[in-house]
């Protein structure tokens, strides 16, 4: 007799189930050392105190892991040599063209119709703070979201992080002023999610670099509203810490399916070494020895341990699942890696050249597509909402 009662016509549900009780009618549950020793390792090392570090900043190696340490204040950032090296090259351009009133739009004129037209250093100044102000636009009346101090101090380091590709014309005071912020935690608390430009990150830069003016003496130089304006960095921050507090839910998925197999009594042959060879993807199969591990020593393998029944169809399918969930995650952390080293702004800068080009690199297309796949493949966790955006 088939088991269907998380079944429905047409329409199935796809949940791992977490084992909620020790025995299941008469079955007394063993559970295998290796799951016992790994609980306790994921308890042990979200408890454990790490050691504080400085993540250099070089414009070449930050990884998601750096920035989900950033973001949790547990390191410290600089920038290398090398990184600091190329932030100077790109400022001389920037300042040829204002020492020797070479219009170059948004850095030393106005916009629109008067781009050709030069501005001295004082009006260069106070053009970027206007510039900051009119992009610092009301979101709504106060009840939205704010946003968190972890994702700015992210979105800090990967703008720094930017400048040291050698592309952005902002100045070493600039990068260093944020650097400053980040290491002493002086972030903003009060700025709303949204902005007045879709889903752009323009208002909410905006509003976190009129915050920098709280500093005594602190002024914006030529192009630099720009450098602080035209960026996603918060929404490449936020997908980053998201994407990786969803691999460690994942690795407690996967224990959390061999706890429930053993509940359950369930049939390991989808994840048996037998069912491997006729797996189509290298993911299931990579699935399916991660779960021969978990359950390694369990009474299921031997005659008579599973039930003679055939288990509920998310059961079985489970494996699948969480190869193709993971998959996505693996595709997505992909495309943040390249982001974690991009340029993400406009105008650039070519040092070898001295040109001051328009580009695009603050589009995050892709980045969009992938998000939403990721954002599919939650569906087919269980997990349990929390306040938050």
């Amino acid at each position: 007799m088939k088991n269907n009662d998380h079944m429905t016509a047409g329409r199935q549900t796809t949940k791992i189930l977490p084992m909620t009780r020790g025995t299941v009618g008469n079955f007394r549950l063993v559970v295998p050392l290796t799951l016992v020793l790994l609980i306790s390792a994921f308890s042990v090392s979200q408890a454990a105190e790490q050691s504080r570090e400085v993540i250099n900043l070089t414009g070449e190696s930050l990884t998601l892991d750096d920035v989900v340490k950033i973001a949790e204040n547990r390191a410290d950032i600089g920038i290398a040599p090398e990184g600091m090296a190329r932030i100077r090259a790109t400022r001389q351009v920037v300042q040829y063209h204002v020492d020797e009133k070479i219009p170059a739009y948004g850095i030393n004129t106005m916009y629109g119709q008067d781009f050709g037209v030069t501005l001295p250093q004082a009006e260069i100044k106070r053009l970027n703070r206007l510039n900051l102000i009119q992009e610092a636009t009301k979101v709504g009346d106060g009840s939205q979201w704010i946003l968190e101090q972890s994702i700015v101090r992210a979105a800090w380091a990967l703008m720094v992080n930017s400048y040291a590709t050698g592309f952005t014309g902002a100045s070493p005071g600039l990068a260093e002023k944020l650097v400053e912020h980040v290491n002493a935690n002086r972030i903003p608390n009060d700025i709303e999610y949204g902005g007045s430009l879709g889903d752009a990150d323009l208002t909410m830069n905006a509003k976190l670099a009129l915050s920098l003016y709280d500093d005594p003496g602190f002024e914006v130089g030529a192009g630099e509203a720009t450098n602080l304006l035209t960026s996603n960095f918060l929404t490449i921050a936020r997908a980053i810490i998201v994407a990786k507090r969803f691999e460690r839910l994942l690795a407690r998925a996967k224990v959390s399916l061999a706890l429930s197999m053993e509940g359950y009594r369930a049939n390991p042959g989808p994840v048996s070494v037998s069912a491997m060879k006729a797996a189509t993807l290298p993911s299931k199969r990579k699935i399916q020895k991660e779960m021969q591990f978990l359950l390694k020593g369990s009474k299921l393998w031997e005659k008579g341990g599973p039930r003679q029944l055939q288990d509920f169809l998310s059961m079985r399918t489970s494996a699948d699942l969480l190869a193709a969930v993971e998959a996505i995650l693996r595709q997505l952390e992909e495309t943040l890696s390249l982001y974690c080293n991009a340029l993400q702004a406009s105008p650039m800068i070519d040092v070898e050249t001295g040109q001051i080009l328009s580009v695009t690199e603050y589009d995050t297309t892709r980045l969009t597509l992938d998000l939403d796949h990721f954002r599919q493949s939650l569906g087919l966790m269980p997990w349990r909402p929390t306040a938050g955006p």
